[in-house]
């Protein structure tokens, strides 16, 4: 999704309101949006760019609250929103109860952004999280970045600082553990992952709609 520019949205917004129905009929809770041109595809963001991107968000938005569903926006590596200075200015301009957050610690880890930070900063607009460890060098470019993404606990990201800032503010939004890719086989880095939640982090998981125990 390119999100700001005006020829293209309604197509996008069209493509986006049908998925958010299908999602409906799977009892999703949250439309998750990524994407916009990032700067090194498309040049510095103006202010201009911000307002369109944001007002785009919110019309998707205000759409999807109509069908029962939030949507949220996902900072990511290579898109509009990568850094934390670029999710400040989003934020200074998103109505957030049109349109909120999901955060991916490891993304904005990759950037130099503290991702604590960024989540206390913005907990009031945080419905959707994802749990995600990486490794940093500042060596790696393009989609190495994405080749250090690891197993939580393996990394550096202070996965147990975030989990302080959810409780602390009574969070109870989804949470995923998410891996895109990993040298292990799918079980044996699920199985990792899981134990440092359970173990280090001391969460209990409990799928969406069953009872914790």
């Amino acid at each position: 999704m390119v999100f700001t520019n005006p020829v293209a949205w309604t197509y996008e917004r069209d493509v986006l309101v049908a998925l958010a129905r299908l999602l409906k009929g799977f009892g999703s809770p949250v439309l998750v949006l990524g994407g916009g041109p990032s700067e090194a595809a498309a040049g510095a963001h103006t202010a201009d760019d911000y307002r369109a991107f944001c007002r785009a968000l919110e019309d998707i938005g205000k759409r999807t609250k109509d069908l029962g569903i939030e949507t949220v926006y996902h900072p990511h590596l290579d898109t509009f929103i990568e850094r934390r200075d670029q999710l400040d200015r989003m934020m200074d301009e998103l109505d957030t109860g049109l349109a909120g957050l999901c955060i991916d610690p490891a993304h904005l880890a990759h950037t130099n952004s503290d991702p604590v930070d960024a989540v206390k900063t913005y907990i009031s607009a945080v419905r959707y999280m994802h749990f995600k460890d990486t490794r940093v060098d500042p060596a790696l470019k393009g989609y190495d970045r994405y080749g250090a993404f690891c197993e939580l606990g393996a990394g550096v990201v202070d996965l147990a600082g975030i989990v302080d800032v959810l409780l602390d503010a009574n969070y109870d939004g989804l949470a995923i553990i998410e891996l895109d890719a990993s040298k292990k086989t799918a079980e044996q880095s699920t199985l990792e992952s899981i134990a440092y939640v359970r173990d280090t982090l001391g969460l209990v998981l409990t799928p969406q709609g069953a009872k914790a125990t």
